[in-house]
């Protein structure tokens, strides 16, 4: 791991995973980020440890989970950023500005992973497919390990998940109600994912600041298959922008 001082300033680093996923996605990103980076996954209900709630339905109601979850940590005037894949990009997007409405706050940066951006929406409605026609569509799209695939009852405990996810994302609307964020937004992707070069290139028009771009060698779930690389990315990330940050402190 590259060394560099974050000048002692703890960073939080608020994620949030995929459709069906859950904050163990991120339990192997702990030891590789720098020790000065805290990663705080946020569990929505219904989703891991906590399956036992119900699942949400509306995005309101999300994002006021979420905020629930968050606000402790938002007490004092440390720096905080998100990160989300798919699904949990669409959520750390909603989430800045619920964050900025409540506290006048926003993040020092954001990492939109595996999603085109907010303007753009799918056509097909998946969430409302039959059983079989729905898991044939989440297969071709992989991320469920095969242990989950191929036992019936863990498939069953995980339909309604993946359904009430999907759902959420397909009925989620924007139509550019939020002014432009005035901080930098990392964009990655995964060169085989079914997102066009035009889609991606769009997330440009949502940052006041800048807009960079990451690629990585996969399809949609690279945030499994390249950890190593992405968690190298975010690294390097912060620390150049903490560096800016010193180096302008003292011009």
């Amino acid at each position: 791991m590259q060394q560099y001082n974050l000048n002692a300033r703890r960073i939080r680093l608020f994620a949030f995973a995929y459709a069906g996923g859950s904050s163990t996605i991120f339990n192997s990103w702990k030891k590789q980020l720098h020790p000065d980076i805290e990663l705080i996954p946020v569990e929505l209900p219904g989703h891991g440890s906590r399956m036992s709630e119900p699942l949400l339905e509306r995005m309101e109601q999300v994002i006021e989970s979420a905020w629930q979850d968050i606000q402790p940590y938002l007490q004092d005037n440390r720096d905080f950023a998100f990160i989300g894949h798919s699904m949990g990009s669409m959520l750390a997007f909603e989430m800045i500005h619920k964050v900025h409405r409540e506290t006048g706050r926003y993040p020092i940066c954001s990492f939109f992973a595996g999603r085109v951006p907010p303007h753009i929406s799918r056509d097909h409605q998946w969430g409302a497919l039959p059983d079989d026609q729905f898991m044939e569509k989440v297969r071709t799209l992989g991320g469920l390990p095969d242990a989950v695939l191929e036992h019936e009852e863990l498939l069953q405990l995980f339909l309604p998940i993946l359904r009430a996810d999907f759902r959420l994302v397909e009925d989620y609307r924007y139509d550019g109600q939020y002014p432009l964020l005035p901080l930098p937004i990392f964009v990655m992707t995964g060169e085989q994912d079914d997102m066009t070069n035009e889609d991606i290139q769009g997330w440009s028009s949502y940052s006041a600041i800048s807009c960079r771009y990451f690629t990585y060698p996969d399809g949609h779930f690279f945030i499994n298959t390249c950890a190593e690389q992405v968690i190298r990315d975010v690294n390097n990330t912060f620390a150049g922008i903490i560096h800016s940050q010193s180096s302008a402190h003292r011009s």
